[in-house]
């Protein structure tokens, strides 16, 4: 199902960019299995964005974890060049652990992966002040598309206000 909305998502995206060049996207995930294989199919389409960075929250895993599913994600895609940034380890309205064993104890599936990176192969900068930073360089032009939780939304929306009027769209895939 999310890859069906990740491919109508990329469409949407591709024919509603008027202004010339790449359009900048952001993925927001939790690095679940379902999130990972919306990335990949984002990933290998030939596409109009550039992907200018991939944060991660807690959520199938915890955020530590869900940005290691990332970096092996995209170490196979060959494609770190993209940069990560690691969110926020806790849920913004609870303190419940919300996470499940459907994709696994680490979210994707509990494999083996030889020489796996490690989470602080990630961008130093916390996942919110890398949204931040982006929207505020890059005012209407980002396309967000969240495939988690919206903690790390949540937190840019809470230290800057105009977050959302500064982003050309958000896309979320809520409830599957």
């Amino acid at each position: 199902m999310r890859i069906i909305f990740l491919l109508a998502t990329l469409l949407t995206i591709s024919s509603a960019n008027l202004i010339p060049g790449k359009r900048k996207v952001i993925i927001d995930t939790d690095g679940g299995g379902d999130d990972i294989m919306a990335i990949i199919t984002a990933l290998r389409l030939p596409t109009d964005i550039q992907v200018l960075g991939i944060t991660t929250a807690c959520g199938c895993a915890n955020a530590t974890q869900a940005t290691v599913n990332v970096l092996k994600t995209l170490r196979v895609l060959n494609r770190t060049e993209i940069p990560v940034y690691r969110g926020c380890e806790s849920y913004y309205m609870t303190d419940k652990d919300l996470s499940s064993d459907w994709f696994g104890k680490d979210g994707m599936g509990d494999f083996e992966f030889p020489n796996p990176p490690l989470w602080n192969e990630s961008r130093p900068e916390h996942a919110v002040l890398s949204l931040i930073r982006h929207v505020r360089t890059f005012p209407g032009q980002i396309s967000l598309i969240c495939l988690g939780p919206l903690t790390n939304v949540a937190h840019a929306i809470k230290l800057y206000p105009g977050f959302l009027d500064n982003l050309q769209q958000i896309i979320v895939m809520g409830g599957s």
